[in-house]
């Protein structure tokens, strides 16, 4: 009987360390320099189906090789499809992402809080800034918008993507 008993903590011990690095192994639901949660840039709309667990939402507009989608299960996310490949995340309101950037920061907290963000004027006809966050490698950004000194937008992705104002141009 004894025995029985430690085989079946021994299997309990061991269902909690797989359960625990399951949870560990799992991306925060979080933007980052590779992607939001399980989906990546770069991916196929089909493989983030997959990773996602769920169909995407689409919005295509008039050019069928550009599409904003969305997933029920990353609810402050819209993902910008180019040519079928997840190319942009863009965050509503406060949505979490590695930087730490946040809607509603003033840009002097910005400067002082994260010096490593490059600071740019937006073009002469827009008021206000981008702070740039390139990712090691130079292949993604994060890039937070800044008027009339708030934190107004994060959006994060490939380099040509998350650089046009407008996506998909």
């Amino acid at each position: 009987m004894e025995r029985v008993r430690r085989a079946a903590n021994v299997i309990i011990v061991l269902a909690a360390a797989v359960g625990t690095a399951t949870l560990a192994a799992a991306p925060p639901d979080r933007l980052s320099f590779k992607g939001y949660g399980f989906i990546h840039f770069g991916m196929s709309l089909k493989d983030a189906e997959k990773v996602a667990g769920i169909p995407a939402h689409r919005n295509t507009g008039r050019d069928p090789n550009c599409e904003f989608v969305d997933f029920t299960r990353y609810p402050n996310v819209i993902f910008f499809v180019e040519g079928g490949r997840v190319t942009r995340a863009d965050l509503h309101y406060d949505a979490p992402n590695v930087v730490g950037i946040r809607v509603g920061m003033t840009l002097q907290e910005v400067k002082r809080r994260f010096p490593q963000g490059n600071v740019t004027e937006k073009e002469p006809d827009d008021i206000g800034h981008y702070i740039i966050f390139r990712a090691p490698g130079g292949e993604t950004e994060i890039i937070a918008d800044e008027e009339n000194d708030v934190v107004t937008r994060v959006r994060g992705g490939l380099v040509a993507s998350v650089e046009n104002t407008e996506p998909c141009n």
